[in-house]
């Protein structure tokens, strides 16, 4: 085995608590498998309140969404509804009590609306600390409030206004930043486990075999979670090869219509594998090239809007040659590329950053001296 040879990358193992407790940091997630069951409920809620949107009638006053499945006797004055998910049952001025994704649930039933009100009912059915939803129709747009700690953390909350246009790059972009922010600049950002760490060994800058998976599993749910009334899917074979990410709209009216608006390949740039072997500078601008023909592929293949590469700059010395060539591919493919360093300690990250306002600095008082 070559000094670059490195194993295949799978996807690690992990639980739904490894990823919640990074979620309301990198606000700014095949389907929705997989994901931990706060965004499966974003995702269902969402799409249950855009199709609202498209009735005559949409919904006049708040509600509120509760995951709480297992709800029988908490509250008596409770009614069944068993087809929820069709989108044909007003949902204002009313709790409903239902699963990460449901067809049954149940409703309480606000007679007058008042926020104050509701939420001291809910604190008082013992209910504030469980994931929530609220839909908020008195904006001039309807928006919808993810709380994914529960309401008992009033200001822990994400805005989500619908119904929202197509996604472009730079929303998709604000949504990688995001979670970039929250748990992959540093290992400081969001300890992960052991199968989710992206350094082998970060004082010598050895990468994680299985890296580029992790990356792709944080941004699986962070941008499903961005844009949930969208499919964010990952790993698609085709006849082009395997789509890292595609983000779609699904027609709910007309089942499987599907508009296919950004597909992203992600790659990650080493100095050195998992057992140490070195990436030259003519290796990584190789797999710069790569990814910008890989992506301009799926995009075609997927007949998409937008393509994009992004990639995850895990090298020791950072060096903007080995996109020269690649960026000229890009123009000619239509493909954006976009890059985000990671620092394998806290240290090297402030590093940079002194150096750079340095820089700013020096720069800022060169061109006053020569005026």
């Amino acid at each position: 085995m070559s000094a670059l040879a490195e194993p295949p990358e799978s996807a690690p193992e992990w639980k739904d608590d490894d990823l919640l407790g990074t979620l309301h940091d990198y606000f700014g997630a095949g389907s929705d498998a997989g994901l931990p069951d706060e965004v499966r409920f974003l995702v269902n809620v969402a799409t249950l309140v855009e199709k609202q949107l498209d009735r005559e009638a949409p919904p006049q006053t708040p509600a509120v969404f509760l995951l709480f499945p297992t709800f029988k006797d908490l509250v008596p004055e409770t009614r069944e509804v068993p087809m929820l998910d069709n989108g044909m049952t007003e949902l204002g001025s009313a709790i409903w009590f239902v699963g990460p994704v449901f067809g049954q649930a149940r409703q309480y039933t606000i007679p007058e609306w008042e926020d104050t009100e509701v939420f001291k009912l809910l604190e008082e059915w013992d209910n504030a600390s469980v994931a929530a939803v609220f839909m908020e129709t008195r904006t001039p747009n309807l928006e919808i409030r993810f709380y994914p700690f529960g309401i008992s953390r009033p200001n822990d909350f994400e805005v989500i206004t619908l119904p929202r246009d197509a996604v472009e790059l730079p929303d998709v972009y604000r949504a990688v930043d995001g979670i970039y922010g929250g748990c992959l600049i540093t290992p400081n950002a969001a300890p992960a486990p052991p199968g989710l760490k992206l350094w082998k060994n970060a004082s010598k800058y050895w990468v994680a075999r299985n890296a580029e998976a992790v990356i792709e599993h944080h941004l699986h749910v962070g941008l499903h979670a961005a844009f949930p009334t969208y499919r964010v899917d990952t790993q698609l074979k085709q006849a082009t090869g395997r789509l890292d990410i595609d983000i779609a709209k699904a027609d709910w009216k007309h089942p499987g219509q599907i508009d296919n608006h950004v597909v992203l390949e992600l790659k990650v740039l080493r100095t050195h594998g998992s057992g140490g072997g070195v990436y030259s500078g003519a290796k990584v601008s190789a797999i710069v090239r790569e990814g910008v023909e890989q992506a301009a592929a799926y995009r075609d293949e997927q007949n998409a809007r937008l393509a994009a590469l992004c990639c995850f700059d895990m090298r020791k010395s950072i060096t903007k040659r080995c996109f020269a060539a690649g960026r000229k591919l890009a123009e000619v493919l239509d493909v954006d590329i976009r890059s985000w360093q990671l620092f394998p300690t806290a240290k090297e990250l402030r590093r940079s950053r002194t150096t750079s306002q340095t820089k700013a600095d020096n720069k800022r008082g060169g061109r006053a001296r020569s005026q």
